[in-house]
């Protein structure tokens, strides 16, 4: 098979076509992974920060406002843009959708609450907290400087109203970060709050500078499927370790279970996997295709053989799963999000790592049907703590949309250096290296 249909026809995917009757369950759940990194004590080098949010990842547990990438946020970073209302511009924390419990269990005076603020005019800076059993305490400061970002940090027993205060068995279900008018004035000040720290008898300036630090290892680590062409996340490094720990002794490292789209294509997937290896420096891996049992080693791939070899391969104890469809497969009839998820779980309960490969769309048509089969992939890896691969990368414009004419041999070779990559990248930090 030339390189350039193979492209088309097996870029890069992962489905399984379900009959509408067949039943779903058919392996037991695992604990699933975080969707992004914990924000609760996020460093566990750190244990005295109980809490950090520096909205470079989506954060669920805010309201009121949005994630924002353009001024006064720095070159490249994310900052949260407070709603402005009649009465004030504010954001919202809801601890429910957190681990965060405070003061429970924690003295009072040793918890520091610490946030950036910009306003674009003069003003006060508020926080208010607001206990599980009612009311509410606040504590407000003057903004320091209108139009450039304030650290102000906040002592959490300086909170009080005229009939509420922090009390211990106290429990905050919510936040609110806000930016009011100055005295005699009716002009609210819009504005932003980033880095919010909440410390336990650390001081949050001084920790700051090593969040940061390690926020941007973080960053640098992290690869996001529109910007790098395939996901890989800290905590799903960390996921993944625990997830294959109890199977190491027998699992064989550096080797690579191929299963691809057709029989046929399995064998294509297997020897061009090989070349992209090559490429790398001090890369090792072994690539071994998927097989029927029995002596005639005949080549498996595909829907159906995917669902019902795949258990049988994965006796053969590789680190890797390569698990790839034809997008005709993946935005066919039935429920091919389905059996990714089926096959996800099968190859981690043999302490296998899947890598889930996204399909390219062969022509036009295609597109926006595999467009919706790719979002619905990445919403189920993230969940299931899994890397995921975009095939059609390689064949996208700067718009992040199909091209056609990108389609060919120099698209194939990028896609299945891109698998090399990720599964290069997994290995060396599940082991520890840099």
């Amino acid at each position: 098979m030339k390189i350039s249909t193979f492209i088309l026809t097996a870029a890069l995917g992962i489905a399984q076509v379900l009959s509408a009757g067949e039943p779903a369950a058919v392996v037991p759940e695992k604990p699933i992974a975080p969707a992004g990194p914990s924000t609760w004590r996020p460093y566990k080098d750190f244990p005295d920060v109980l809490y950090y949010q520096g909205f470079e990842h989506a954060a669920p547990e805010f309201t009121n406002g949005k994630i924002v990438t353009d001024d006064p946020a720095p070159p490249g970073g994310h900052v949260w843009k407070l709603e402005t209302s009649q009465w004030a511009s504010s954001g919202h924390l809801h601890f429910d959708k957190t681990k965060v419990k405070i003061p429970q269990g924690f003295v009072m005076s040793n918890i520091t609450i610490q946030a950036s603020f910009y306003a674009d005019g003069s003003g006060g800076i508020f926080i208010k907290a607001f206990p599980e059993k009612g009311g509410e305490y606040s504590h407000e400061v003057v903004i320091p400087k209108p139009k450039t970002w304030n650290t102000v940090t906040f002592k959490f027993t300086d909170m009080r109203n005229k009939d509420t205060h922090p009390e211990a068995d106290h429990v905050l279900k919510e936040l609110e970060f806000g930016l009011k008018a100055a005295r005699g004035k009716k002009e609210i000040p819009k504005g932003y709050v980033d880095d919010i720290i909440i410390t336990i008898g650390g001081n949050a300036t001084e920790l700051k500078t090593r969040i940061l630090t390690a926020e941007k290892h973080r960053i640098d680590m992290e690869k996001q499927l529109d910007r790098d062409g395939f996901t890989f996340t800290i905590a799903l490094n960390e996921f993944l370790k625990n997830a294959v720990k109890p199977f190491k002794s027998r699992i064989k490292a550096k080797s690579v279970m191929v299963m691809g789209p057709s029989p046929d294509q399995t064998s294509v997937w297997k020897e061009q996997l090989k070349t992209a290896t090559s490429k790398f420096k001090d890369v090792a891996f072994t690539f071994d295709g998927a097989d029927e049992p029995g002596p005639s080693d005949k080549p498996v791939g595909g829907l159906t053989d995917m669902r019902t070899l795949l258990l049988y391969n994965l006796q053969k104890a590789p680190e890797f799963v390569i698990l790839a469809v034809s997008p005709e497969d993946a935005i066919g009839p039935g429920r091919p999000s389905e059996v990714v998820r089926i096959a996800v779980l099968r190859a981690l309960e043999a302490g296998t790592v899947p890598i889930v490969c996204l399909p390219a769309p062969t022509k036009l048509e295609e597109k926006e049907k595999v467009a919706a089969f790719a979002k619905v992939m990445e919403g189920m890896c993230a969940q299931l703590g899994v890397p995921l691969v975009d095939g059609g990368k390689a064949t996208k414009n700067e718009k992040g949309e199909f091209d056609a004419a990108k389609v060919g041999a120099p698209a194939a070779e990028k896609g299945f250096q891109l698998v090399v990559t990720v599964m290069k990248l997994v290995h060396e930090s599940m082991n520890d290296k840099p």
